[in-house]
């Protein structure tokens, strides 16, 4: 399980994010690009992954990961009681580097030695 505190957190660590409204909920972009949406009432983040990825977390868990009418875009909701915060992070890193420019790209890589 991972808390809400620690989504912003994790979110806010990756160059270059904004948090900013998103429709009445929390969102976080790179640039123009929002990568992530936190709803704390209903305990759910929305990541915008690939098809390929969102396919996968799909069939490997559909309790903790689903989708709606955005699906076709990448928008995956991700229970948050049902996943540990490293493969959220692990996730969340996917959703910011589907969006990030190269700039930010090479930021985090730059830290990461």
């Amino acid at each position: 399980m991972i808390r809400t505190d620690e989504v912003i957190r994790l979110a806010m660590a990756l160059p270059g994010t904004d948090e900013h409204d998103h429709w009445g909920h929390r969102g976080f972009r790179v640039g123009e690009h929002t990568y992530a949406v936190l709803w704390p009432v209903e305990s759910i983040a929305i990541l915008k992954l690939s098809q390929d990825d969102q396919h996968a977390l799909l069939s490997m868990d559909p309790y903790t990961f689903t989708v709606d009418q955005w699906a076709e875009q990448g928008w995956t909701k991700v229970l948050l009681k049902g996943i540990t915060s490293s493969d959220f992070a692990d996730q969340l890193e996917r959703a910011w580097r589907l969006v990030a420019p190269k700039s930010a790209l090479k930021a985090l890589d730059a830290r990461r030695g």
